[in-house]
């Protein structure tokens, strides 16, 4: 059976296999998963949902994690990609944990965290949509119930988290090409 749909949720929930057109052209085919989690450039990644999206440059590689330089902040990712790649960073907004600055962080596996402030909330039933100043715009999603504990609003100091596995990197000389038929 083939499903056309614009509705991600659907497609992430009824689909076998995932096949993404743009202007008629076929750029990704695969399973919903890799599909959604690991696009193969930016047109594909704000297709499925990723909202950040940012340009950067792995300026190291150790053990299979790559440090990433985003308008001088550092970024780790999984990645094998050598120091001196040109990379589209790319993160859902999902994967986007926020706390409040604390003297000492508690422990967590996430390798990332980004100091921030707070630049518009936006409410979208029971999720709010929250955009960030980390040194470059950053979006998270979290619940409604954790935007009142926080008490976030515009201004607030914040500390944005997520893992480096989250963080899914397109090499810039990257060009997808499928064999896969549908």
């Amino acid at each position: 059976t083939v499903m056309v749909t614009h509705d991600r949720n659907e497609a992430l929930a009824l689909a076998g296999r995932v096949a993404v057109l743009i202007n008629g052209r076929l750029r990704q085919i695969g399973l919903p998963g890799e599909v959604f989690s690991s696009p193969v450039d930016e047109e594909v990644a704000g297709f499925v949902g990723v909202e950040n999206i940012l340009l950067g440059t792995v300026v190291a590689q150790k053990d299979g994690i790559a440090s990433v330089s985003i308008e001088g902040r550092q970024v780790e990712a999984v990645s094998q990609l050598l120091p001196g790649a040109a990379v589209t960073v790319c993160l859902r907004p999902e994967d986007v944990t926020l706390s409040i600055p604390e003297p000492k962080a508690a422990a967590s596996t996430a390798r990332n965290r980004l100091s921030g402030r707070l630049v518009t909330t936006s409410h979208l039933g029971s999720q709010v949509r929250v955009t960030l100043d980390c040194g470059f715009p950053l979006v998270a999603l979290i619940t409604q119930r954790s935007c009142a504990e926080l008490g976030l609003a515009p201004g607030r100091e914040v500390v944005a988290s997520f893992k480096a596995s989250s963080v899914h990197l397109i090499a810039k000389s990257s060009v997808f090409q499928t064999t896969d038929a549908i």
